[in-house]
């Protein structure tokens, strides 16, 4: 049988952004999940519980996003040796993400914490009082924060979102000064296990439009 090539998806960023991020909490993430299933929403500043909203973590270099889950199984023997079962006792699921914009504030934030990322203003009591004239960034060994996430590529008219209610950064790529590349982040997120709305744990939310 041939391949149907209208079911062929190739992932492209869309043109309000690829990776978008709120801080985490049972609303967000539930929240999350719920509105990304509606492809006629932005997702470039959608509210979300309260006044959080999903902000554009920018481009992502051409590795793209990098979804790898693993299942850990354990082989049960009988006396005579022969597998009688193969219960799971493990899954992981992970998401590795390139982010070429290194001056990105939401970005950093994501990298470093939110609490690290600090904006100065040229203070006094002028009318330029609040203007920002630097950021300080600071490199701490403090365990980076928990975030919702959400995902979105297109191709023509079709569009995928995935949802990963409650990630953390767990790791950090070397990040790398030289004039002949761009500085960039490379993020692993580990995506936990939520529990949605009607009972059941997921770590990753996947939407396809009706024209994949």
């Amino acid at each position: 049988m041939p391949t149907n090539t209208d079911k062929v998806y190739t992932p492209a960023p869309g043109v309000k952004g690829v990776v978008f991020a709120a801080p985490y909490s049972k609303e967000n993430a539930q929240k999350g999940i719920d509105l990304a299933k509606d492809f006629t929403k932005d997702l470039n500043g959608l509210t979300l519980a309260g006044t959080s909203v999903l902000v554009n973590l920018g481009g992502l270099s051409d590795a793209g996003i990098v979804n790898a889950e693993a299942r850990d199984h354990q082989k049960v023997k009988d006396f005579s040796g022969s597998v009688i079962s193969t219960p799971q006792s493990d899954f992981s699921s992970t998401f590795k993400l390139d982010f070429v914009e290194s001056t990105n504030l939401d970005v950093l934030r994501l990298v470093y914490g939110v609490e690290n990322v600090k904006p100065i203003t040229k203070g006094g009591t002028g009318a330029d009082a609040n203007t920002v004239v630097a950021v300080q960034v600071n490199h701490t060994a403090a365990p980076l924060a928990n975030w919702v996430f959400v995902t979105e590529t297109i191709q023509g008219s079709k569009l995928r979102r995935q949802v990963i209610p409650k990630g953390q950064p767990i790791t950090v790529g070397d990040v790398t000064q030289v004039s002949k590349d761009i500085i960039r982040y490379e993020v692993t997120v580990e995506a936990f296990g939520f529990t949605i709305a009607d009972g059941s744990t997921v770590h990753v939310v996947e939407y396809l439009s009706p024209d994949v």
